[in-house]
């Protein structure tokens, strides 16, 4: 609740007292219509983390006249747009700019979704609302543990960038990993130090598709509230997650298929931009709703 506050308070900051009745009345159009309130777009397959066992995508783009094409045919019209990675990042996507602009007229959100390793000074140009960048350690020692090289001063320096602008929401997120189990003292710690207003403290999720950092060997299975517990290769749920992640949005992947859910990569999904797709995907926010989450193909 605090962090939705905190997110309230900085976009009528950037764009005004009207904001506010504008996003109540997109909301209240948006669940009249049975439509999610947010669409995520992965706007590559690429990632610049380096982690020592990741099996890299083959590269892929999202190009502009794709997204343009799926949002001209939109049933209604979502109140937050997100630019986030898969197994990627978005700032590895040499179209952000145009695709951040494609999304600019009707959004009342925009924000990127990143890792921060390739952070540069032409991002702090971007039109967009927020940056959510997420570290997977609070000292240079089990960020490395976590990636296999120490960039996290690196993160920081483009995080402090971002800051400078004055324009951005920033928060800043730690995930916590096996090799950063114990960091989120020194991560409280940092963000005192470099004054950041908006943090969130979270636990890595188990990736059954098999990737780096989600295997089981990274999860953080010793501390208080563990949400798995690992034997060998075996994850087993310890404690619930709350509601489904998917809920509320819809995703677009870096081919341009739409899909009810960012994490699985089977089930339905729908190449063709049309109204009748959108509405389509749109009827699993209800199953998204219902069904328990440990049925998840995400998460056991």
């Amino acid at each position: 609740m605090r962090r939705t506050l905190r997110a309230i308070l900085s976009s009528v900051r950037r764009s005004g007292p009207a904001w506010l009745p504008r996003m109540a009345v997109r909301i209240i159009t948006l669940r009249r219509s049975r439509f999610p309130r947010g669409l995520m777009i992965e706007p590559t397959t690429l990632c610049d983390g380096g982690c020592p066992c990741c099996v890299p995508a083959p590269p892929s783009h999202m190009m502009p006249e794709v997204l343009h094409h799926w949002l001209g045919c939109l049933p209604a019209v979502p109140a937050t747009f997100a630019f986030v990675g898969k197994h990627s990042d978005p700032l590895c996507c040499p179209h952000l700019d145009e695709l951040a602009r494609v999304v600019r007229p009707m959004s009342l959100v925009t924000t990127v979704s990143t890792i921060g390793t390739g952070l540069r000074a032409e991002h702090a140009s971007l039109p967009v609302d927020r940056w959510i960048v997420s570290l997977p350690g609070a000292t240079g020692r089990t960020y490395a543990a976590v990636r296999g090289r120490d960039r996290l001063a690196e993160v920081l320096s483009g995080i402090r960038r971002l800051s400078a602008e004055g324009r951005f929401q920033v928060e800043v997120a730690l995930t916590l990993w096996r090799p950063s189990a114990g960091d989120a003292g020194a991560f409280l710690d940092m963000a005192r130090a470099e004054g950041w207003k908006d943090v969130q403290i979270t636990q890595g999720i188990y990736d059954p598709t098999g990737f780096d950092v989600g295997r089981p060997s990274m999860l953080a299975t010793d501390i208080p509230g563990a949400l798995f517990a690992v034997d060998g290769e075996k994850v087993e749920r310890r404690a619930r997650m709350g509601s489904c992640p998917a809920a509320g949005y819809l995703f677009i992947d870096a081919a341009g298929i739409l899909r009810p859910c960012r994490f699985s990569g089977s089930g339905p999904s729908w190449e063709e931009p049309s109204r009748q797709s959108w509405l389509e995907a749109a009827r699993f926010e209800g199953s998204k709703a219902s069904r328990p989450f440990p049925e998840c193909r995400w998460c056991p």
